[in-house]
Protein backbone atom coordinates (compact mmCIF):
# COMPACT_ATOMS: atom_id res chain seq x y z
CA UNK A 1 0.00 0.00 0.00
CA UNK A 2 1.10 3.38 -0.71
CA UNK A 3 2.36 5.55 2.23
CA UNK A 4 -0.04 8.27 1.46
CA UNK A 5 -2.83 5.67 2.14
CA UNK A 6 -2.13 5.55 5.99
CA UNK A 7 -4.71 8.12 7.19
CA UNK A 8 -7.78 6.50 5.53
CA UNK A 9 -6.74 3.22 6.35
CA UNK A 10 -6.43 3.87 10.00
CA UNK A 11 -9.94 5.26 9.61
CA UNK A 12 -11.38 2.43 7.71
CA UNK A 13 -9.99 0.17 10.58
CA UNK A 14 -11.18 2.05 13.35
CA UNK A 15 -14.66 2.22 11.44
CA UNK A 16 -14.83 -1.99 10.63
CA UNK A 17 -12.88 -3.17 13.68
CA UNK A 18 -13.28 -1.01 16.67
CA UNK A 19 -16.42 0.87 16.15
CA UNK A 20 -18.65 -2.85 15.91
CA UNK A 21 -16.99 -3.83 19.84
CA UNK A 22 -18.27 -0.20 21.35
CA UNK A 23 -21.09 -0.23 23.50
CA UNK A 24 -23.99 1.48 21.82
CA UNK A 25 -25.13 3.02 25.54
CA UNK A 26 -21.85 4.09 27.17
CA UNK A 27 -20.99 6.97 24.37
CA UNK A 28 -20.80 9.32 22.65
CA UNK A 29 -17.09 8.56 22.66
CA UNK A 30 -14.67 10.74 21.85
CA UNK A 31 -11.87 10.11 18.76
CA UNK A 32 -9.32 13.06 19.53
CA UNK A 33 -6.64 13.94 16.61
CA UNK A 34 -3.09 15.18 17.81
CA UNK A 35 -0.72 16.65 15.74
CA UNK A 36 -1.99 14.90 12.72
CA UNK A 37 -4.88 16.75 12.67
CA UNK A 38 -4.72 17.49 9.22
CA UNK A 39 -4.29 14.65 8.06
CA UNK A 40 -8.06 13.40 9.17
CA UNK A 41 -9.70 12.61 6.04
CA UNK A 42 -13.40 12.58 6.29
CA UNK A 43 -16.31 12.86 9.34
CA UNK A 44 -17.54 10.24 6.88
CA UNK A 45 -15.36 8.28 8.66
CA UNK A 46 -16.93 8.64 12.30
CA UNK A 47 -20.60 7.02 12.91
CA UNK A 48 -23.41 8.63 14.27
CA UNK A 49 -25.42 5.51 14.57
CA UNK A 50 -25.70 3.31 16.54
CA UNK A 51 -22.40 4.32 17.96
CA UNK A 52 -21.99 7.87 18.48
CA UNK A 53 -17.65 8.95 17.91
CA UNK A 54 -17.20 12.77 18.25
CA UNK A 55 -13.78 14.33 16.62
CA UNK A 56 -12.23 16.13 19.35
CA UNK A 57 -8.58 17.73 18.88
CA UNK A 58 -5.09 17.50 20.94
CA UNK A 59 -3.19 20.38 22.02
CA UNK A 60 0.03 20.29 19.51
CA UNK A 61 2.69 22.54 18.41
CA UNK A 62 0.08 23.90 15.90
CA UNK A 63 -1.10 27.79 16.98
CA UNK A 64 -3.34 28.33 14.17
CA UNK A 65 -7.13 28.09 13.66
CA UNK A 66 -8.22 24.58 13.48
CA UNK A 67 -11.29 22.85 11.62
CA UNK A 68 -14.46 23.20 13.32
CA UNK A 69 -17.56 20.70 12.72
CA UNK A 70 -20.48 22.18 10.95
CA UNK A 71 -22.90 23.77 12.86
CA UNK A 72 -26.43 21.87 12.78
CA UNK A 73 -28.49 24.32 11.50
CA UNK A 74 -27.29 26.75 8.30
CA UNK A 75 -24.14 24.63 8.32
CA UNK A 76 -21.71 26.67 6.05
CA UNK A 77 -23.48 29.93 5.97
CA UNK A 78 -23.40 30.53 9.72
CA UNK A 79 -19.79 32.02 10.90
CA UNK A 80 -18.93 30.13 14.22
CA UNK A 81 -17.61 31.07 17.74
CA UNK A 82 -13.89 31.42 17.78
CA UNK A 83 -13.22 31.87 14.12
CA UNK A 84 -11.23 35.05 12.75
CA UNK A 85 -9.30 36.04 9.94
CA UNK A 86 -6.15 36.29 11.63
CA UNK A 87 -5.60 32.44 11.81
CA UNK A 88 -5.34 32.54 15.67
CA UNK A 89 -5.40 29.62 17.85
CA UNK A 90 -8.82 28.84 19.86
CA UNK A 91 -8.21 27.04 23.03
CA UNK A 92 -11.60 26.12 23.39
CA UNK A 93 -11.45 23.29 20.65
CA UNK A 94 -9.03 21.57 22.39
CA UNK A 95 -9.79 18.81 25.02
CA UNK A 96 -7.59 17.13 27.85
CA UNK A 97 -6.13 13.85 27.21
CA UNK A 98 -8.10 12.25 30.01
CA UNK A 99 -11.44 13.18 27.67
CA UNK A 100 -10.37 10.68 24.53
CA UNK A 101 -11.45 7.71 24.42
CA UNK A 102 -9.04 6.70 21.31
CA UNK A 103 -6.48 8.99 20.23
CA UNK A 104 -4.70 9.00 16.21
CA UNK A 105 -1.44 10.48 16.59
CA UNK A 106 2.15 10.37 15.26
CA UNK A 107 5.25 9.64 16.59
CA UNK A 108 8.42 9.57 15.20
Amino acid sequence: QPPYRAPITVFKYFNEAVVPTLSTVAGPYSLCMGKEWYRFPSSFFLPDHPVQVELKFLQSGFTGQLPQPYAAVNATSVIQAGFNDMNQGDPSRFVRVEDCDFIVDLNL
